[in-house]
């Protein structure tokens, strides 16, 4: 947790070990605590999130440019859906006691909602309502990768969750959800 890095050692050296005496039940117990430098995660899922973002956002942009509302909807379908299950994994996957977060699951299940009310909404040419659904789901998404952007360089996230799909859908949801 320190800025400085320890002398003479790398990704995957020990750090620190230690001996923590506890009392458990009046009885004593000896916990080990053991510290290893975990190496940096690699930056390619979230550069694929980053771009996979930004090439649904440009499909949703040229569908919405001929009128095509509900498949402009449809393009941020799969983003809030993805979303939703990484932050629902994320959620359950900590113990309540811990205090997950419920933006975790709760923004992309909006933006999952608002995606299907405005595809409904655009297939009965209620342009304003589906722009207003869009801007919605944007905003959810954005906000969800902005929570959820330290994930992006941390060595350790707290998720069940494939590290990897984790930053991926992060970094996708936040570029396309601003561009939404």
């Amino acid at each position: 947790m320190q800025q400085a890095r320890p002398f003479g050692l790398g990704p995957g050296d020990q750090i620190l070990e230690s001996v923590i005496p506890l009392v458990v039940d009046g009885t004593d117990v000896e916990v080990t605590v053991i510290s290893t430098w975990q190496p940096a995660p690699s930056p390619l899922p979230a550069i694929a999130g980053f771009a996979a973002g930004l090439g649904l956002a440009v499909a949703a942009w040229f569908l919405h440019r001929t009128r095509r509302y509900a498949a402009a909807l449809a393009v941020t379908l799969p983003v809030a859906l993805l979303a939703l299950i990484v932050g629902g994994w994320q959620f359950l996957s900590l113990p309540p006691e811990t205090g997950p977060k419920l933006v975790w699951w709760v923004l992309p299940m909006v933006a999952v909602l608002s995606s299907g009310l405005g595809m409904l909404a655009a297939r009965r040419s209620r342009t304003l309502v589906a722009d207003a659904a869009m801007l919605l789901v944007g905003v959810e998404l954005a906000i969800w990768g902005f929570v959820k952007r330290d994930g992006l360089s941390a060595a350790i996230i707290p998720t069940d969750a494939p590290a990897a799909l984790d930053r991926f859908v992060t970094a996708m949801a936040l570029t396309s959800g601003v561009a939404f």
